[in-house]
């Protein structure tokens, strides 16, 4: 993606695809991403949708999501 940089809030489900290097992500996504100059957000929803996930079942992770998600965060620029 070229031009002007962009605020993009990246939703669980791209979030949990790009960190587990999944092909599912829209190219759209995916250009945003890693376009290198665009602001990538994560919401406290998303997080707390990790997290309920986990302690349901429906998630598994690595450690405990709160670490893991902060970890993936700034390892990823987000």
């Amino acid at each position: 993606m070229k031009g002007k940089s962009i605020r993009a809030l990246i939703d669980t489900q791209v979030f949990l695809w790009w960190i587990n290097g999944e092909g599912h992500i829209p190219d759209r996504a995916r250009d945003i991403i890693t376009a290198g100059v665009n602001d990538l957000y994560f919401s406290t929803a998303s997080i707390l949708e990790c997290v309920l996930k986990t302690e349901m079942g429906i998630l598994v992770l690595f450690e405990h999501p709160e670490g893991f998600i902060r970890e993936q965060l700034l390892y990823n620029g987000f």
